[in-house]
């Protein structure tokens, strides 16, 4: 399997040329500083990839601009494919207690929560922010109208990034506290087959890590 360097700082990536074409190193030999190996991911069948940081960041002209890198005409594809990666992807979910203290479940059976459990909740729209999204997205997967809880800065209770898996995809999650307004539960056909209230210490087994942890720190600030 093929290696690459990927070296990132301050918004800045360490590159190379080769044939005309702007390349990531293929060995930590073609670095002229020492880096840090932060993450791996494979890109295909054939190349993986080391999400590097320099231990001492010092700028030159061989270090690009990340967000240039995407556009430009002489830049190798596995380089823009590896930069896409790495930009998160942002999602939100709502924490929706009822008058037992239960919390708020949708049961999904298709996307990328396929036959989990998790918070009402999707991915942030372009131009949107979280608190938008969890109030949109529990309307539409629970039948349900909600505002975020002021009772914490922007409502937003918890926040929870990681890289998925060999991919490499950069996810950032978003719980928003939430309160009911109006509404009545009702599943989004086509997506979501139940919707529930449950224990906040006892979920059930098949729900998904970032709604875990997102009750997790709810109970905590509820103790």
């Amino acid at each position: 399997m093929k290696e690459l360097y990927y070296v990132e700082a301050d918004g800045g990536v360490f590159t190379a040329k080769k044939e005309g074409k702007i390349v990531f190193p293929e060995s930590t030999n073609e670095i002229p500083f020492e880096v840090q190996i932060e993450h791996k991911f494979e890109l295909d069948n054939y190349t993986l990839v080391y999400f590097c940081t320099p231990k001492e960041f010092t700028h030159n002209p061989d270090w690009q601009i990340k967000d240039d890198l995407i556009y430009e005409d002489d830049v190798d594809k596995t380089v823009r494919k590896a930069i896409a990666r790495t930009f998160p992807r942002l999602y939100s979910g709502a924490i929706v207690p009822n008058e037992l203290d239960e919390i708020l479940l949708v049961h999904n059976i298709r996307g990328f929560a396929k036959d989990l459990w998790t918070l009402p909740g999707g991915f942030v729209q372009y131009s949107k922010i979280p608190e938008e999204t969890a109030i949109r997205e529990t309307k539409e997967e629970a039948g349900l109208e909600i505002e975020v809880d002021r009772s914490i800065r922007d409502g937003i209770l918890y926040v929870h990034s990681r890289c998925c898996g060999k991919s490499g995809n950069h996810s950032v999650g978003f719980a928003c506290l939430c309160k009911k307004t109006g509404g009545a539960l009702k599943p989004k056909e086509g997506e979501i087959d139940a919707v529930e209230y449950h224990s906040k210490h006892n979920l059930p087994n098949e729900t998904n890590r970032f709604t875990k942890l997102a009750v997790q720190r709810y109970t905590e600030r509820n103790n």
